[in-house]
């Protein structure tokens, strides 16, 4: 099981470092978004941004209604619209305190080239590969949806593995075999770790 953890925290925090660094005039197109992605990248791990503009700035490049919509599924239905926001913010503040910071690390050292674009409508799906010194070659596909006129980005996938999914089953497993409430306190023990 640490193993399956450990990818889905390195997962998740590709996500948030990539994902979270768009100014509102680099959405035009997915290769654009995710090449200022990568140039923020950069300057995170270099310590250049930080704090919460950063976490402003990656939370609202994240469709994070849909992500929890997505991995709580039929609980989603049944709890209300005052709950759905309260779990939306939990969820927030554990990507926030956790994940971000835990992102940071991992890219000091990396490199990431664009490979492929693919977009069919309203969605889009940016390839890239990253090289890490310990973790060698990763392919990352960027799965992006357009909003508007911006591209959000609403799963990664790390070598084929959908976050979204991995993060899904997780929540699901919990709910299963405990409760929804004790899928909220374990997101709530993360934040005290």
């Amino acid at each position: 099981m640490k193993g399956k953890q450990r990818l889905v925290w390195v997962t998740l925090s590709i996500w948030i470092a990539i994902a979270g660094m768009v100014s509102a005039g680099d959405e035009a197109d997915p290769t654009t978004t995710v090449k200022s992605l990568l140039e923020a990248v950069a300057e995170l791990a270099k310590g250049e941004a930080a704090g919460a503009e950063m976490a402003g700035r990656i939370t609202a490049t994240l469709d994070l209604v849909m992500i929890c919509e997505t991995c709580l599924r039929e609980t989603w239905k049944t709890i209300t619209p005052a709950e759905r926001e309260r779990f939306v913010s939990l969820f927030r503040e554990v990507l926030e305190k956790v994940a971000y910071p835990k992102s940071a690390d991992f890219f000091k050292e990396t490199s990431i080239e664009i490979e492929d674009v693919e977009t069919e409508g309203e969605r889009a799906e940016v390839l890239t590969v990253l090289e890490h010194p310990e973790e060698g070659m990763i392919e990352v596909g960027y799965c992006l949806r357009l909003a508007g006129d911006r591209w959000l980005i609403d799963d990664i996938l790390l070598d084929g593995i959908s976050l979204v999914r991995d993060l899904r089953s997780q929540m699901q497993k919990i709910i299963k075999e405990k409760s929804y409430d004790e899928l909220k306190r374990r997101i709530r023990e993360k934040l005290d770790e």
